[in-house]
């Protein structure tokens, strides 16, 4: 294939900076033409996982899908989506947290489009990333400061996955709702939380899972909003025969993966000028004859994320952590034993770039991608285009922004800008801010003149230094505005903008907005 199909161009987004605007790229009106030529691209390309065409993983991959979708949304809310096999399937996806208004935005823009389109829209739960710590952040503000509070959803847990984390404290993650609510109550009188918090805790009594807890509420928040959707844990998808196919795929050809990988990782990052070696991602490493692959692992008695690690054999695969942990898969029987590895205790789960390569290549007909998502996605397709000689399907790359109601002045940083240029001015320059039709301010700014245009040699230019720094402090007293009122505007107005940032900020999650938020995002998906 062409060499310079694997080239990767800096691509510039960014979120918008105005409260309730957003960045969709391309615009929604082409999301049917997108999905044509998805499938009309598919159609003109030969690539086959294993000795099974594309289009035949695509279609069991589906139909796992679907099933999978369909049974775990019907366990706890009405499914009212019963597309055809043929329908399209729309996907985007996201940790299940309380997260901001911008993620928020992509479940409305998912139901809106399959609505319109007569397609099936998943969003996929990715339940495979760390927990973290389990709070979201709520601005608080006095009479001339602001800061953040951190707001616990539950007590201190184990930093593992989504998937293996129970909720710690179950009646103080039932009180979270009040906390939030307190947290806000200077800003938002009614905010989200108490509409969904109820709807979360009533999941408890079939489920203790921090995160999927939390992702049951929401979503059935979404239903009394009018969104229909389904959704599905990513832990559930990648235990299917199908997604076991695609990792068969990997694992037989995983030197000539580790290096499509590795060569697309290092042109990303010097297209992006970036020079962390963590950054999208880590390399895949080769350590005595084992090869890291994408994929993490981690058993039920021991949740810890591992970096998985294999080696060939001609019977299969010495899998192994580098550490206590290995197993041997057989190569003839491989999708059959991966997808029993979970009543094993054991998880194989994808890491980023393939988790995004499996969706967009074989269960989607279009992809709904956030800024972050977007970018990586390039490296994704890069590395497709390496390694399968495939050219991935289109995507849309979105996200809005969204502001808690308050009262502050909208102040930017190019303000502050500004003052600083003066100040320097002032300082350098205040010839250029003085009044100079008065004798005695003409006389001081005729000597710095004289002494600005003394050649003087090496050794002997300390005096005109020392000369003209004496104009400038004469000349400061006389400047309009004072550098002593542009010191205190600067002070000002530096408060102000931290005070701007932290109540301005996109960042907060959507369960601190008032109601108004369900609207407005509905709005801005249509």
């Amino acid at each position: 294939m062409d060499e310079n199909a694997t080239m990767i161009e800096y691509r510039r987004l960014r979120a918008p900076s105005e409260d309730r605007q957003t960045l969709i790229d391309p615009a929604l009106e082409n999301a049917p033409q997108l999905i044509f030529e998805n499938r009309q691209s598919l159609g003109e390309q030969s690539l086959q996982i294993g000795e099974k065409p594309l289009a035949d993983l695509q279609a069991s991959g589906r139909a796992e899908l679907l099933q999978l979708a369909r049974q775990y949304t019907s366990s706890y809310r009405d499914v009212d989506l019963d597309g055809q096999p043929t329908s399209p399937i729309i996907m985007s996806g996201h940790q299940p947290k309380l997260f901001h208004p911008g993620v928020w935005f992509k479940n409305f823009v998912l139901s809106n489009l399959g609505q319109q389109l007569g397609a099936t829209p998943i969003n996929l739960i990715v339940d495979n990333d760390i927990a973290g710590v389990a709070s979201i952040h709520a601005p608080r503000t006095d009479a001339d400061s602001a800061c953040m509070l951190t707001v616990p959803i539950d007590q201190p847990g184990k930093n593992i996955p989504f998937e293996c984390r129970s909720i710690v404290d179950i009646p103080f993650f039932r009180e979270f709702g009040l906390r939030a609510t307190r947290a806000i109550s200077n800003m938002v009188d009614r905010p989200l939380v108490q509409r969904l918090w109820p709807l979360v805790c009533g999941q408890l009594k079939n489920d203790s899972n921090l995160g999927l807890v939390i992702a049951k509420g929401r979503h059935l928040l979404e239903q009394e909003a009018g969104l229909d959707t389904l959704e599905v844990p990513l832990s559930q998808v990648a235990q299917s025969r199908s997604f076991g196919e695609l990792v068969l795929e990997i694992f037989q050809r995983m030197e000539a993966f580790q290096d499509a990988y590795n060569e697309c990782l290092f042109q990303y990052r010097d297209v992006h000028h970036i020079r962390s070696n963590a950054h999208p991602v880590p390399p895949l490493q080769q350590e005595n004859g084992f090869l890291e692959t994408p994929f993490w692992i981690w058993e039920a008695t021991n949740p810890i994320r591992r970096p998985l690690y294999i080696r060939l054999t001609d019977q299969g695969f010495h899998l192994t952590d580098r550490s206590d942990w290995q197993l041997f898969l057989d190569r003839s029987d491989f999708s059959s034993q991966f997808s029993q590895l979970g009543q094993r205790g054991i998880a194989i789960r994808p890491r980023a770039l393939v988790t995004t390569l499996y969706n967009r290549m074989v269960l989607s007909d279009l992809f709904l991608h956030g800024i972050g998502g977007s970018k990586y996605d390039q490296l994704t397709d890069s590395i497709a285009r390496q390694f399968f000689n495939y050219q991935m399907p289109q995507y849309i790359t979105l996200t809005a922004t969204a502001t808690l109601p308050s009262q502050v002045d909208h102040i930017l940083p190019a303000d502050l800008t500004r003052l600083n240029v003066l100040a320097r001015e002032l300082r350098f320059h205040p010839e250029d801010h003085v009044d100079q039709t008065q004798p005695s301010i003409r006389e001081l700014v005729e000597l710095k003149r004289h002494w600005l245009n003394q050649e003087l040699p090496r050794g002997q230019r300390m005096e005109r230094h020392q000369q003209i720094r004496h104009c400038n402090q004469q000349l400061r007293d006389f400047a309009c505005p004072s550098p002593w009122e542009i010191i205190r505007e600067q002070q000002q107005l530096a408060s102000r903008l931290k005070i701007n940032r932290i109540l301005r900020s996109r960042e907060y999650s959507f369960c601190l907005f008032p109601d108004t938020l369900i609207e407005d995002l509905t709005n801005l998906a249509r």
